[in-house]
């Protein structure tokens, strides 16, 4: 019946925000802390991506629980990305951060240029594996760097905001490509840096 879905929409909706949060919690300590060596490209490469994101998504799905989640991590994500580059020492993005960049920068352009937030949309969801290339290199070369539960949080926070969207009174075409991709994404760091670190 309608009262038990909204329950499960108010479900989902609490646990996305509060798994998301947490995860971007744990990261910021750890980089107070040193215990985490993230990449700062990539970081600001994320900020710039899920705000376009979260913009383009409120502009094709309007109205939808999940826009709340997105707006949320944006925030967050530019949050670390400011820790990160007051921490950190300059260096020099590689070929695949600039070609995210690029891919970042034209997203928007389609998008404020020409009005077409589809485009923009599909352009954003294309630049997110990209960007977790140096990441996923970084920690391939030492796990070390990227042992923090934040990446399991975050992959639980996915699965929830991909519930949230499933649970909702309807999906499009657009709905539900960005948080497949940042679920395997974030999932595939998890495993790389092992199951047990969201301990």
């Amino acid at each position: 019946n309608s009262w038990s879905h909204m329950v499960s929409i108010e479900f989902w909706l609490y646990a996305a925000m509060i798994l998301s949060i947490s995860g971007y919690g744990f990261y910021w300590l750890g980089i107070r802390r040193q215990l985490v060596r993230p990449n700062r490209s990539s970081w600001l490469i994320w900020s710039a991506v899920t705000t376009i994101e979260a913009l383009t998504y409120q502009a094709l799905n309007e109205g939808l629980a999940q826009n709340i989640v997105f707006f949320v991590s944006a925030a967050s994500c530019l949050f670390i990305t400011l820790a990160i580059w007051r921490q950190s020492a300059w260096q020099r993005p590689s070929d695949a951060e600039l070609i995210c960049i690029a891919i970042a920068f034209g997203a928007l352009i389609i998008w404020l240029g020409f009005q077409s937030q589809f485009w923009a949309h599909v352009l954003v969801v294309a630049a997110v594996p990209v960007s977790f290339l140096p990441t996923w290199i970084s920690a391939w070369q030492d796990k070390r760097r990227e042992m923090s539960p934040a990446w399991g949080l975050w992959a639980l926070g996915d699965f929830a905001t991909l519930m949230l969207i499933l649970s909702g009174p309807r999906q499009t075409v657009t709905d539900l490509p960005y948080i497949i991709v940042e679920l395997v994404c974030h999932a595939s760091i998890w495993l790389m840096i092992g199951l047990t670190s969201i301990n």
